[in-house]
């Protein structure tokens, strides 16, 4: 069993923690299933999404070292969706009369 780092207590530091356990287990040889099973086990609702432990997997295995989560580019969501809104707005419109 791979033993659980302890960062903190938001959730931000548990995605952090999760990850250094992830690559702590990648290194231990354990497989994204056997990861997924600890961390579901050792965080139980707040547990990573088995789809992001099997992408952290595989970038661990390629290599990568750095365990922080590369910022997205682009827009943020919200204001992404406004635009959108303010784009459809009046198709809807139309379809509603």
């Amino acid at each position: 069993m791979c033993p659980w780092y302890m960062v903190g207590r938001k959730m931000s530091d548990k995605n952090l923690e999760q990850r250094i356990n992830i690559k702590f287990c990648v290194k231990s040889g354990k497989s994204a299933s056997e990861m997924f099973a600890l961390l579901t086990v050792a965080y139980g609702e707040y547990d990573m999404k088995k789809l992001s432990v099997s992408e952290w997997n595989r970038r661990f295995k390629e290599g990568r070292e750095d365990v922080q989560y590369d910022a997205t580019s682009g827009q943020p969501k919200m204001q992404e969706q406004m635009q959108m809104w303010t784009e459809y707005k009046p198709w809807c419109t139309q379809i509603e009369d």
